[in-house]
């Protein structure tokens, strides 16, 4: 009877991230949603924790302000990026030459007479195809960012009834307290988990800034920002966040000099980062053991890609929590978990 049931469970499982995985172009627009009216509704319960006096402003108002700074740091980011993003194509062409000229270097050193150009690289290239593509990548953010803010307005509208509705839908009063004190634990433990990921995101940007400061490395706001946000993702991000400001260090100056600092001083901040301040931090707020953590980048990944990673900790921090709660499913959170030890 115990196999069947296991069997039965991992049906179900396999059934549920197998729709997940299917209803990917409509789940993922939700759920980015979901983050964003999650955090609005942190945000506003910050400002109304203000208070000048006796006056204390009202949630509405408090929700009203959360959502102008939310836009006004959209709009600021955005428009760091689009500044960025035009000042790289621009600097293209310099940055081939530079490419070239390294590359004609390696051929030198090892002989061959006629270097591999970038242009001989490309030149196999369906252009038609790639500008096609990027043209439908467009497209399709702009439909997303559409259906985003759809969604979001109505998770605003909705939450008004929620506590009634939640009051309505439990004729157990126990169990009702049992619910609430659970959905109350996940949001405890769901702000600590972004309070903490918040400032070691930012201790890691702002070291990494005045790295690139230090060497004159271009455009080093934008990639602060892009080691700021990739930081969320763990281990895979961080590679990827040293790994452009590395590249743009090898192809816009002239001597490796600046490559090697760069790439050295960036290498050991996410390495003490990583292993020394994250895991310190973060183990008072999520007990993920580092190989669930691991597993579910990859999964979350392979369902809905980069969403998915950004999103995969804090779901699985979600389940194990729900897990703890129950007699039956208490063994499951302690395989979780990073030591065993679950205080709830």
């Amino acid at each position: 009877m115990k196999v069947s049931n296991v069997l039965i469970s991992l049906g179900i499982a396999a059934a549920i991230f197998y729709g997940l995985a299917m209803g990917r172009a409509l789940l993922v627009p939700f759920v980015i949603a979901v983050v964003i009216w999650y955090l609005l509704n942190v945000l506003a319960a910050t400002f109304q924790r203000l208070t000048i006096r006796t006056w204390c402003p009202s949630y509405r108002l408090s929700l009203a302000a959360s959502v102008l700074t939310f836009g006004g740091l959209i709009f600021v980011i955005t428009g760091v990026i689009t500044r960025n993003t035009i000042d790289i194509i621009g600097a293209a062409p310099d940055y081939q030459k530079n490419l070239e000229r390294s590359i004609a270097e390696v051929f030198e050193y090892f002989g061959q007479a006629e270097p591999v150009t970038v242009a001989t690289l490309i030149e196999g290239l369906n252009i038609d195809r790639i500008l096609y593509n990027l043209l439908w990548t467009l497209t399709d953010i702009i439909a997303n960012a559409a259906m985003i803010i759809f969604y979001l307005i109505f998770l605003l509208l909705e939450q008004q009834g929620f506590d009634r509705k939640l009051a309505a839908f439990f004729d157990n009063r126990e169990r009702e307290t049992l619910v609430r004190g659970l959905i109350r634990q996940i949001d405890l433990d769901i702000q600590a988990y972004i309070r903490v990921k918040t400032f070691v995101s930012l201790i890691t940007a702002l070291l990494g800034y005045m790295v690139m400061m230090w060497v004159k490395l271009p455009f080093a706001d934008f990639w602060a920002f892009l080691i700021f946000l990739l930081n969320f993702i763990p281990t895979i991000g961080s590679i990827v966040a040293t790994l452009f400001p590395c590249v743009l260090a090898l192809v816009q100056f002239e001597t490796l000099q600046p490559f090697f600092i760069v790439a050295v001083s960036l290498g050991t901040i996410q390495f003490f980062v990583g292993y020394f301040l994250d895991p310190r931090l973060m183990g008072k707020s999520l007990n993920l053991s580092p190989l669930v953590i691991l597993l579910s980048l990859t999964l979350w990944g392979g369902i809905w890609g980069v969403m998915g990673m950004f999103i995969g900790v804090p779901i699985t921090a979600i389940f194990m929590i729900i897990c703890t709660h129950f007699a039956r499913t208490r063994p499951i959170a302690i395989l979780l978990s990073g030591d065993g030890k679950l205080d709830r």
